[in-house]
């Protein structure tokens, strides 16, 4: 499920992109399901709370037939398995690219996040009940310690920040702890997980744990693989979509402008209609992507996680650690937690 800057690029591209039964990114079964299914799927799954009853019936009923539909055609009768980071997004509101969490605007600090994840509740609402008679749903989550995470996070994000700088990022920071926003809570989304399928069917991995061969026993055991599956590709393994240049710094991205705000009207305005999305959303969107190469930027630009604000996050992080620690029986603050 994600999150995001967590491993899942490399998990998806280097070690399940040729598994039989995986759709997700770098899926080489993409005649089973499209992309665009994918794509459907989770952000009905991450606006769940937004959305209407119908249209997730609507949306979790099609994407469970596509894949019966698919079964009765194979003689594959292994573990189907979906990898998408935006799973685990929590948007404020339905604007989908510039709301993700934890790191949007600050208006949305207004009204943090509370409750459970949404795409606990789709889960368990709309696809277990539709799934459960041809098997269980198991969960992987990976998760980081939050610093890292969070600085990670931001500067994958930059390019659709025309602001990005240390001072937005450090701004970013501030309104996050100072709001009580749960999204960097990482045992409420163990628990918000466990409420949607159950504590015996949601398996925890660690970033930090990535290089150790427990990493890779636990996935494999969650998707019924062997170890050795794995195993072959762990030596050569390099981390995919890296934005850390050493430590404690990471390099934000030049500004995109096809994220510029004039384009994100327009998309909100007429991406429902598809003739639109051809004839006047794309070359727009490529204008200012093209006008981004001309104008100057801050590619070189870095952000810093000073121990200030490393030791501010892990405070206010603290209490919800200590109950992950408890819970899954490892000691987080030894990972930097």
């Amino acid at each position: 499920m994600g999150l995001q800057k967590t491993g899942t690029t490399t998990i998806q591209e280097d070690f399940l992109s040729s598994h039989p039964g995986y759709l997700g990114k770098g899926s080489k079964n993409n005649g089973w399901i499209s992309s665009s299914d994918l794509q459907e799927l989770e952000k009905a799954a991450a606006t769940s709370f937004m959305r209407d009853k119908d249209e997730l019936e609507y949306i979790a009923s099609g994407f469970i037939d596509k894949i019966k539909k698919n079964i009765e055609t194979t003689d594959y009768k292994g573990p189907i398995i979906i990898s998408r980071e935006d799973f685990c997004s929590w948007p404020l509101e339905d604007d989908w690219e510039y709301a993700k969490w934890p790191i949007g605007t600050v208006d949305y600090f207004d009204n943090p996040r509370t409750g459970i994840l949404p795409a606990a509740h789709f889960i368990k609402t709309y696809l277990k009940p539709l799934w459960d008679p041809f098997g269980n749903i198991r969960l992987i989550v990976t998760l980081r310690n939050q610093p890292d995470y969070l600085a990670s996070m931001y500067a994958q994000r930059s390019n659709k920040r025309q602001q990005a700088s240390q001072d937005d990022f450090e701004y970013q920071i501030d309104m996050l702890i100072n709001s009580g926003d749960i999204s960097i809570n990482w045992f409420n989304l163990v628990k918000s997980l466990e409420y949607a399928v159950g504590e015996e069917n949601v398996t925890v991995l660690l970033f930090e744990n990535i290089n150790d061969k427990s990493f890779w026993y636990k996935l494999s055991r969650s998707i019924d693989e062997n170890y050795g599956y794995f195993k072959k590709n762990i030596d050569s393994n390099n981390k995919r979509n890296a934005k850390r240049i050493k430590n404690n710094s990471w390099r934000i991205q030049k500004f995109n402008y096809s994220h510029h705000y004039v384009v994100r009207k327009i998309k909100k305005k007429f991406l429902q209609r598809d003739y639109a999305k051809a004839l006047f959303v794309s070359p727009v969107k490529e204008f200012f992507r093209l006008l981004g190469f001309l104008l100057p930027g801050k590619e070189k630009e870095s952000i810093y996680l000073t121990d200030e604000i490393r030791t501010r996050i892990k405070k206010s992080c603290a209490e919800s650690n200590k109950r992950l620690s408890n819970h899954i029986g490892v000691d987080l603050g030894d990972l930097g937690y």
